[in-house]
């Protein structure tokens, strides 16, 4: 039984090993057209013909069978007749498959070592992660306020950077004093006139000297750093009257004044030179100090022009209550007008009365409230104050009106501090 079954494979081996083999050739050859292996160019090891025909390898198989028992003979040759028909089935499968015009399929092994090899894509963030937390952002500028009694006057410094997130983020920062100016009897010019330099280092103002002047529209111009180092006198008879009666050059080196005896001019602060310029010149120097644009209110009409009076625009504009007003703020690009409040004294600070648009004439209308106080930015933005005292309210805005910050100066000890200038 034994060696018919050994017969049985040697011929089946014999008969269907070129076959085989010839379907191996062939299918290498597809496998390998890319490499431009031309029809007949197959491998030396595919050339030999039969290698199941080779002295070598039936004696070595024959052999083997021969040292094994009966039932693992029997076993042996079941299994490579089996292996022998799975191989033949698989090789005749992928030629079936290329005939058909698509590549074989990959094995199961090659398949993952693809996907084991390749670059895993990068961890994309869910729609529900939460973007990474923005910085606070706050209101821009230092701001100057002032006390006052009947004997001093105090000027302190808030940054609204240096307060917390909430509505009274700034109670629990106390505002620093830069200086305190003694109050005479009498006194008419000091809380027109007192401006901080620049750099916040120096303040100047305007002493009344009611023996010159007892009308008390002029009086000594006077200069201190800031602390408790004593004031200098730098000129006699300087005009205190008006919304920007002293004016700061842009590097801190001058002050823009109007004296009763020389005129109008620019006095050097360190040496107290006053050096003059025609009211012209004087006129837009100031004009320049304070921004590109300037403007005016009179008969019946607003009027922008640039600080060199060109360009003028004019809309139809009266104060509400007919008083003779001063425009004191006009934003970078000369588009929107900021007129005082108009009254009986034009000699004194006052208010922004509203905001007017140059380009229609209408009056901006805030959605923040009744705004006081008016600084239009380099950027475009504005920064507005509404309210006075402790109930005073900061606001950064943007395009349409955005808030972009805004805070509460809850200023403690301070209740009745007015709000005196702004630094950006």
């Amino acid at each position: 039984m034994v060696d018919s079954l050994t017969a049985e494979f040697d011929n089946f081996v014999r008969h269907r090993t070129p076959a085989l083999l010839n379907h191996l050739q062939v299918a290498w050859w597809r496998r390998h057209k890319i490499a431009e292996i031309r029809p007949g160019e197959l491998p030396e090891r595919a050339r030999g013909g039969d290698q199941a025909e080779a002295p070598v390898l039936k004696p070595s198989v024959r052999a083997a069978l021969r040292q094994l028992s009966d039932k693992q003979r029997v076993v042996v040759i079941t299994a490579l007749s089996v292996l022998l028909l799975a191989g033949v089935a698989g090789v005749a499968l992928a030629m079936t498959a290329g005939r058909g015009g698509q590549e074989p399929v990959p094995s199961a092994a090659f398949t993952t070592a693809i996907a084991t090899s390749a670059p895993s894509p990068s961890a994309v963030p869910s729609a529900e992660s939460s973007p990474p937390p923005s910085p606070r952002t706050t209101v821009p500028g230092t701001y100057y306020f002032t006390t006052s009694t009947r004997t001093k006057l105090d000027v302190y410094r808030m940054r609204p950077s240096d307060c917390g997130p909430a509505d009274d983020g700034c109670a629990a920062v106390a505002p620093q004093r830069v200086r305190s100016i003694t109050v005479e009897d009498g006194e008419s010019c000091l809380s027109n006139s007192i401006v901080v330099s620049p750099d916040g280092r120096k303040v100047a103002w305007v002493s009344s000297d009611k023996v010159a002047d007892p009308g008390g529209l002029s009086g000594r111009l006077m200069v201190a750093d800031s602390g408790t180092a004593p004031a200098r006198q730098l000129a006699k008879q300087v005009d205190c009257a008006g919304t920007n009666a002293l004016i700061w050059a842009p590097d801190g080196t001058a002050l823009h004044v109007r004296d009763y005896d020389r005129g109008t001019g620019v006095v050097d602060v360190m040496t107290g030179a006053f050096a003059p310029l025609a009211v012209r010149a004087w006129d837009q120097a100031r004009a320049e100090a304070l921004g590109p644009y300037r403007g005016k209110v009179g008969g019946g009409k607003l009027t922008v022009t640039r600080a060199d009076g060109t360009e003028p625009r004019s809309v139809n504009y009266e104060d509400a209550n007919e008083m003779e007003t001063v425009v004191i703020a006009v934003s970078r690009d000369g588009q929107y007008a900021a007129p005082a409040v108009g009254g009986g004294d034009p000699g004194k600070r006052t208010d922004v009365a509203e905001v007017i648009d140059m380009r229609r004439g209408n009056p901006v209308v805030f959605k923040v409230g009744k705004v006081h106080k008016i600084y239009f930015q380099a950027d475009g933005s504005w920064v507005v104050a509404v309210g006075h005292g402790r109930l005073l309210k900061l606001y950064h805005l943007g395009a349409g009106q955005d808030v972009l910050a805004e805070v509460q100066l809850s200023l403690p000890g301070l209740k009745d501090a007015e709000l005196l200038q702004a630094q950006f």
